[in-house]
């Protein structure tokens, strides 16, 4: 079974249209701004997704383009983004010039419009480990009875995808490094969560066959695909993925916008 992860943004838009009509009648617009920092075609096609899903919903995005900008023209404008009452959230989209340094940028933003959960002076989750809850969800999967093997363990994907399922009662075990013993990773648990950022590492003779599997990655090839942590042969082996592309990706950007709305309700 494919876990496809469009019937869940449709759900959670859904949602998300209903409290952003609210706050509309309040004469309130959810405004998200994005900041791109160098010409990358990726950068378009991932700002243009997310303005057709601002459009359904009702949110509004204002992009911030700069082309190898300075350090002190990043901050200026972050400063002038924090101080700006109409923004409601602040993002950096990567890739970003290779003498800047993401993780110092991203502190700018005030944890207030934090939307991508970067800071953690704020409440809010990072939306790719929503989006797997989400997904978990909506497809009733049983992750509480179920023991997860996360494998990968970076600060902004793999690390909050295991800490919001601890959180929810689930029995996790972490593996941070997805090449000392791929087999034992993979097959430890019936629910495999692979955010390993290693294009296509993982075959189906690695998993068994009863597994669930999420796959987190999300890499180019030089044909200008895209594909995953995990061999597509897998999805006709094991008995469910979320795959990569059109799994947790298209939930990712929508629970973008859900950051959006719970950030405004912590001023509220």
């Amino acid at each position: 079974m494919i876990l496809f992860g469009k019937p869940v943004a449709d759900y959670k838009k859904q949602e998300i249209a209903k409290e952003v009509s609210f706050f509309r009648t309040k004469n309130m617009v959810p405004t998200l701004a994005i900041v791109q920092l160098t010409n990358d075609d990726s950068l378009e096609i991932y700002l243009g997704s997310r303005q057709r899903i601002a459009k359904e919903i009702g949110i509004e995005i204002i992009p911030y383009k700069f082309i190898n900008p300075t350090y002190d023209e990043v901050e200026c404008l972050i400063e002038s983004l924090n101080n700006d009452d109409g923004i409601w959230g602040i993002m950096i989209d990567n890739p970003i010039p290779s003498y800047l340094d993401f993780d110092k940028l991203t502190l700018l933003i005030n944890p207030s419009k934090d939307v991508e959960g970067f800071n953690h002076n704020n409440s809010i989750i990072v939306p790719v480990a929503k989006a797997v809850f989400e997904v978990m969800k909506y497809y009733n999967i049983d992750y509480k009875n179920n023991s997860i093997s996360v494998i990968g363990d970076s600060k902004n994907v793999g690390h909050p995808i295991s800490q919001l399922l601890i959180q929810n009662g689930c029995k996790v075990d972490v593996f941070s490094d997805p090449k000392i013993d791929i087999d034992i990773e993979t097959k430890t648990n019936p629910i495999v969560i692979v955010a390993a950022n290693s294009i296509e590492h993982f075959k189906k003779e690695n998993f068994l066959k009863n597994s669930i599997v999420f796959d987190i990655g999300t890499h180019y090839k030089n044909d200008g695909t895209l594909c995953g942590d995990v061999d597509v042969d897998v999805q006709n082996y094991v008995n469910s993925i979320c795959p990569s592309p059109k799994g947790v990706g298209p939930v990712t950007s929508v629970m973008l916008f859900d950051n959006l709305l719970r950030l405004k309700d912590g001023k509220l």
